[in-house]
């Protein structure tokens, strides 16, 4: 893949995303932060996309 096709496969996954944006590393990390903290201790057996709402269309 080059550079140019690998910017483009990003732009149409921003296009194709409810939130039109890439998350952030922050985010991303919250997520993991939340699951191995002691808050998550009641969640189970679920995936948790953190992807703009990706999954959801």
């Amino acid at each position: 893949m080059t550079a140019g096709q690998a910017d483009e496969l990003n732009h149409e996954f921003i296009e194709r995303t409810p939130m039109k944006r890439g998350g952030t590393p922050n985010e991303i990390a919250a997520a993991a932060v939340f699951l191995g903290s002691n808050e998550s201790s009641f969640v189970t057996g679920v995936e948790l996309p953190v992807d703009g709402g990706y999954l959801a269309l």
